[in-house]
């Protein structure tokens, strides 16, 4: 199904039959960057890496936003990443959907600031790149680094 075609059923099912007024989802906020797309090796749209932002509801539907408008929606759309949010959306958007974004807030209250508590597992990987003519530390460099102690 084509994002236009999918983005007229959701809102439908979110305004309902002639409603014009704002709605609101809930989910995840997914985050992406990649380089520019591809097509058979070359380069199909040159410029900036591809940044784009999804809401991935709670059933798993994925709903990609128009980036400029959730940058524009959220005081700080980077901060609320992997994070449960709500996205309210108004009929009269001209993006990726027939709808526009109007604001996106936080929906986990705060889980982001929790304290880790408990132990915390940490691995280090040595590596020895071909393309780097120093060598690297040896493994007793590591080691000291961590310790059994507090803090």
């Amino acid at each position: 199904m084509r994002i236009s075609a999918m983005w007229g059923l959701v809102l439908a099912a979110l305004l309902g039959s002639g409603a014009a007024q704002a709605a609101q989802v809930q989910g995840w906020l997914e985050l992406t960057w990649g380089d520019p797309q591809l097509a058979a090796g070359k380069v199909v749209t040159a410029g900036p890496p591809r940044f784009t932002a999804t809401l991935v509801a709670d059933d798993g539907t994925r709903y990609p936003l128009d980036t400029e408008e959730a940058l524009a929606a959220a005081e700080d759309l980077h901060a609320l990443a992997n994070r449960r949010i709500s996205v309210a959306f108004a009929p009269d958007g001209k993006g990726l959907s027939p709808y526009r974004v109007e604001a996106i807030v936080a929906a986990d209250t705060g889980a982001a600031n929790a304290k880790v508590l408990g132990t915390t597992v940490w691995v280090t990987l040595m590596c020895k790149f071909a393309d780097v003519a120093t060598e690297q530390k040896p493994q007793s460099f590591f080691q000291s680094q961590y310790g059994n102690a507090q803090g």
